[in-house]
């Protein structure tokens, strides 16, 4: 049985701030078969919940210094900025700790955990809906232990109530989803979660109940179908820590898993946007660098690099007046962003640009990168530490991107205020004003529609098509930018999330080395020193250990695996920029101290320490999202730090960690992006360090077609039968699996021409409810059509995806000959 009183539907998806694909692409998420029905959670308590006395409105939103005098709870203790945000909510919120998993046991209390992160809209949504509302407070205080969570201070935390709503979204709809605000009910005893939504509405309604609704059916499961609760909770924590665990099972790695994921990722390539997929559209540095290590020989995949590149920096993703870019856009051209700016994202995509200009010394390319780099400097830079700092909100004064939008009167305005009245007819054709308004505020449907700023074409493009030089476009963006920056500054900000996190730290440095090292320019190579010295030197605790976050002087959390690797690669950045050994030893010293905290007797990395009670999973994710993986990470700087010091047990490690966890990326290369780039440099660098066939397990799926001849009838039709016989433990997927992340079943004809065929696949059988899969044998009758005289030699190509219960492995393909034995003609 699975209980639920809300699935997550379209609208709440669109809602909910959907997560990263990529975490999800990575993850082989299944629900186990004995889950054969869905049900409603206690559909008689749930009922009982629509007539209680709520009210059918949100309460008037307090004043902030109503709020401050009239209620405090335990997270004004606390440093992060998001938990601060919650100080003051009539919620009695306690941090993630034992002190609250404690209270919860004793008093016999589920757990509500509610994770954010500052500068996600729909979690400042649903706090103002909900957790600011007096009588919904009242309800959530008296039925749960509350506790509220920053996924940024506490990633593994949120990785595995992420995956946990995926897992239960799959249950639930037939299809993994997520988002934050995440909202999850606990087992206080075990922690694993029982019930798993996102964003919940104040006010039920077209079949959708209200978050006081699902908190009151939540709360009485609990007290009356407690075996229940406990048993769904078990099943779904089962899943969660497969879908976390690394496979058991060694697999080859070689050019196949290099080649299968440049080709996938060529495949999904959006041709007329750039990027990859629709909307909403990420940028995904990941997959780029990808296609740039695997790719690197192949023009076609340079230029869909080059092309993507150039895309976002012409959208309204790119900031064109202040620099950096936006979290992501809402379409598929780049055009409207969601406006918050993440120093994850502009560290990863500053190296990337950083990477086209060295290689193809594109002068847009450049211009992003300086931009970018400057803006952080300005923007997102503790002056005190040199640390950089977090984010940037989305929304100012409750309004998405309000301070970014523009109408061309204002544009007008200011720069004929600034002496530059004779640039206003070029500007507004250089940023797309004079093609009409392209914003509407969809929360806000009142306000008149604006302009986000965009390059309809490139610069040296509009250079060409207004009777210009390069020089003259390049000096007109000069000229307007810094009044049109100076006005915009004068508006009220988005709000800032200053604390410094010493992962993302990480990714800067990189960016800033990698910047100041193409560019030529001391002041991003200053940058990154300031920063890794920062940390190094102040960001650590007691043992010696980093320290995940920093925020007013005052450090918190220990750092997890993502930190000591983003930061070891930066540092490894600076010494390449700089030639200044005392980066190496740092990074060296970085990775010997997340061996001593990371490494598995088993010969591989996890994600978290051994001693962390309050997790009841220890994840081994090679998954690359919005950050990369922290394993995929330290798989490419264990090669760099062995070629700069020459020392061999870097290379031991990580041959260790290849051989243990290759069956779990092997079989989908793309998901995990950065370990499939370490394959790809081991290839080049150290081919006999990956594990090869001899220490692996086969598939043991063979295939054989019969008759091996085509005896075409008089109206020129045969048929084959192809069979693949599967060992006990496998299964195949079949030709429509249900989850388009997965291979399926595949027959084509090559070799021959005036023969068309047409395979009839099998329905498969329904595997852990979601995925068509096919066990112990198959057999596909193939119908060949002869549509002309047959010349070659007519062959079946068959690919098939063999997968256990743990783990998926790379596609195999089998060659089948036909040989034909009448006249062809």
């Amino acid at each position: 049985m699975v209980f639920g009183v809300y699935s997550l539907n379209a609208d709440q998806r669109r809602m909910g701030r959907m997560i990263n694909e990529t975490r999800i692409f990575n993850k082989r998420i299944s629900v186990p078969a004995s889950v054969s029905s869905i049900v409603l959670i206690c559909s008689a308590a749930f009922g009982s919940t629509r007539s209680a006395a709520l009210p059918e409105k949100a309460q008037p939103k307090m004043t902030q210094q109503e709020a401050e005098h009239r209620h405090t709870n335990r997270l004004s203790r606390e440093t992060s900025p998001y938990l601060l945000q919650h100080a003051h909510n009539p919620v009695d919120w306690h941090p993630w700790g034992p002190e609250a998993i404690e209270l919860a046991r004793r008093e016999n209390r589920p757990i509500f955990l509610s994770i954010g992160y500052s500068t996600c809209y729909w979690c400042h949504v649903m706090e103002r809906e909900s957790f600011e509302n007096e009588a919904t407070a009242q309800v959530m205080n008296r039925d749960f232990v509350c506790i509220k969570v920053d996924r940024e201070q506490r990633p593994d935390v949120d990785e595995i109530y992420m995956t946990s709503c995926q897992v239960f979204t799959r249950m639930t709809t037939g299809r993994a989803s997520g988002g934050w605000p995440l909202s999850v009910f606990i087992d206080p005893f075990s922690l694993k979660p029982y019930f798993v939504g996102t964003y919940f509405p104040p006010v039920g309604g077209q079949g959708r109940p209200s978050f006081v609704e699902v908190c009151e059916a939540m709360s009485m499961a609990w007290k009356t179908q407690h075996d229940a609760v406990v048993e769904q909770a078990d099943r779904i924590a089962s899943i969660v820590s497969d879908t976390l665990a690394a496979g058991e099972v060694s697999r080859a790695l070689g050019a196949t898993q290099v080649t299968l994921a440049v080709d996938r990722l060529m495949g999904s390539h959006d041709r007329e946007n750039g990027g990859f997929g629709g909307a909403p559209k990420f940028p995904q540095p990941v997959f780029l660098e990808l296609l740039l290590e695997g790719g690197a020989d192949k023009q076609a995949v340079q230029d869909v690099v080059a092309f993507t590149l150039d895309r976002m920096a012409m959208g309204g993703m790119y900031d064109q007046v202040g620099g950096g870019f936006h979290r992501y856009s809402t379409d598929a051209r780049w055009l409207v962003p969601h406006f918050e700016k993440m120093l994850y994202d502009n560290g990863q995509l500053a190296s990337l640009y950083a990477d086209s200009f060295q290689r193809t010394g594109d002068a847009f390319h450049a211009k992003v990168l300086r931009e970018t780099l400057d803006y952080v400097l300005l923007e997102m830079t503790d002056e005190a530490t040199g640390g950089f700092y977090s984010a940037q909100d989305a929304e100012v004064n409750t309004h998405e991107g309000e301070n970014y939008l523009w109408t061309a009167d204002q544009v007008r305005v200011v720069l004929d205020e600034a002496g530059l009245a004779s640039d206003v007819p070029m500007t507004l054709k250089l940023f797309g004003l004079d093609l009409g308004t392209n914003f509407q505020d969809p929360h806000h449907r009142e306000l008149p529609p604006n302009n986000v700023l965009f390059l309809p074409v490139r610069p040296d493009v509009f250079a060409r098509e207004n009777g210009m030089n390069d020089d003259e476009v390049n000096a007109l963006i000069q000229r307007i930018t810094p009044p049109l920056h100076a006005a915009r500054m004068k508006r009220d900000q988005p709000g800032l999330d200053d604390k410094i996190i010493t992962g993302w730290n990480g990714l800067m440095i990189r960016g800033m080395a990698d910047g100041g090292r193409v560019l030529g320019d001391d002041r991003y190579l200053d940058a990154a020193r300031r920063s890794a010295r920062y940390i190094l030197e102040s960001m650590r605790d007691e043992s010696g250990g980093l320290m995940r976050t920093s925020r007013n002087g005052q450090v918190a959390i220990p750092a997890f695996l993502e930190d000591y690797a983003f930061l070891a690669r930066g540092l490894v950045a600076l010494y390449d920029a700089t030639g200044e050994e005392e980066w190496l030893t740092a990074a060296g010293e970085v990775v010997e101290a997340a061996r001593a905290r990371f490494w598995g007797d088993d010969g591989a990395w996890f994600d978290t320490e051994a001693n962390q009670g309050d997790l009841f999973v220890r994840s081994r994710n090679l998954g690359d999202g919005a950050v990369p993986s922290g394993i995929g990470t330290m798989l490419l700087v264990l090669p760099q730090m062995a070629e700069r010091t020459g020392e061999t047990w870097y290379l031991d490690d990580f041959q260790s960690a290849m051989a243990r966890l290759s069956g779990s990326f092997a079989g989908n290369p793309v998901g995990s992006s950065y370990a499939t780039m370490a394959v790809s440099r081991a290839l080049a660098e150290n081919p006999d360090r990956l594990p090869s066939d001899g220490s692996t397990t086969p598939d043991r799926v063979v295939a054989t077609v019969e008759p091996g001849e085509l005896r075409f009838d008089d109206s020129g039709r045969a048929e084959v039968v192809v069979s693949l016989a599967i060992s006990d433990g496998f299964h195949v997927n079949a030709h429509e699996p249900g989850d388009q992340t997965l291979i399926g079943l595949a027959i084509k004809l090559e070799g021959a021409s005036g023969i068309s065929i047409e395979p009839e696949y099998p329905e498969g059988d329904l595997y852990r409810e979601a995925i068509r899969v096919h066990a112990r044998e198959v057999r596909i009758p193939v119908v060949l059509q002869r549509t002309g005289v047959v010349t070659g030699d007519p062959t079946l190509v068959v690919t098939w995806q063999a997968c256990t219960d743990q783990v998926c492995h790379a596609p195999a393909t089998a060659r089948l000959a036909l040989v034909q034995r009448m006249q062809t003609k």
